[in-house]
């Protein structure tokens, strides 16, 4: 295991390393830190957690103009990436190649020898990683898919790959798992039990994701604009999750006609808008339910259901259980 980073950039580039940085480190307890960023160049909040050689990060940072850092060094990591927001240039001169990392997509890589530069555009940024030392992650992949034993057999041999060549779209099951490893309600042992189970689902979902974009070509949305487009709406319906919606408000916003949204967003994600946004809305609920924050009938009313009975009818039909069964 080899971690020797060293970061070079504008003045805030050293402030944020700190947290991102992961020495493969193997702790039996699970460690959980986090901590509010107020710098000259970027504000918001970084959060961490740590157990059985597993690091989750989870970053929501805003810049105050764009943001420039670059890397060199060794890093015997795999990391499971998930763009929530925002977007970035990555240039690799170990490999001569260029990346974009836009809002919500995903990929898997291992650098391990890095010489590279990114540049973040937007003035926020949200991102989510898993990452994996990279004996633990060779072994939770031996045997399993075709795509994966690919993949590991560059990891072993120490060079730099990702998963797929071209970036995924954050799909609905992805965005339910981070969400509720977030939010998560549990306490004591079985907390890092539903992390840890939360990571290999995690896993599993990106290598099918990628399996189902090589096997499936787009039809509806065929060009990385389209795909961008739909993106936006989805993230769209999550920001507006509390306020009345119509397929017109959303395509204006996004920037496309509603029949290409209707097509393009289940072509991508497997749903309607409206079923996603459904789906996401009950995510909510249950998590608020969980933590004791709110009850049904503030719930119902928030989420803009019509009555206490619909909003406990789609709830049952999601979960399988109603809302006044959840105690926090």
């Amino acid at each position: 295991m080899s971690v020797k980073v060293t970061y070079t950039g504008n003045h805030s580039s050293a402030f944020l390393s700190r947290d991102y940085l992961y020495n493969g480190q193997s702790f039996p307890q699970l460690i959980e830190r986090s901590k509010a960023v107020d710098h000259d160049l970027v504000k918001g909040h970084v959060s961490y957690w740590l157990f059985d050689g597993v690091r989750m990060v989870y970053s929501d940072l805003a810049y105050r103009e764009g943001h420039e850092t670059s890397w060199k060094g060794e890093m015997d990591i795999v990391h499971l990436h998930f763009v929530l927001e925002g977007s970035a240039d990555v240039s690799s001169r170990h490999t001569n190649r260029n990346y974009v990392i836009s809002g919500l997509q995903h990929n898997i890589y291992y650098l391990g020898e890095v010489d590279m530069a990114s540049r973040i555009h937007d003035p926020r940024s949200r991102i989510f990683m898993v990452q994996f030392r990279r004996e633990d992650f060779l072994r939770l992949i031996a045997h399993s898919s075709d795509r994966l034993v690919r993949f590991g057999e560059k990891i072993a041999a120490g060079k730099t790959a990702f998963l797929s060549a071209a970036n995924a779209a954050v799909n609905a099951q992805m965005q339910s798992v981070i969400h509720a490893i977030l939010h998560c309600p549990y306490e004591g042992g079985i907390r890092k039990m539903f992390f840890l189970s939360k990571c290999m689902e995690l896993l599993v979902l990106q290598s099918e994701a990628f399996d189902k974009a090589e096997g499936q070509p787009y039809v509806y949305c065929k060009t990385p604009y389209d795909r961008e487009r739909i993106a936006f709406a989805k993230e769209y319906v999550i920001r507006h999750c509390q306020t009345p919606l119509t397929l017109s408000a959303v395509a204006r916003a996004a920037g496309i006609n509603e029949f290409k949204l209707k097509k393009g967003f289940r072509e991508m994600y497997h749903t309607t808008v409206f079923g996603f946004l459904n789906d996401h809305k009950m995510e909510l609920a249950k998590d608020a339910l969980l933590l004791g924050q709110k009850n049904a009938t503030e719930l119902a009313y928030e989420l803009g259901y019509s009555s206490l009975q619909h909003f406990s009818t789609a709830f049952k039909k999601k979960f399988g259980f109603p809302p006044s069964s959840l105690k926090p």
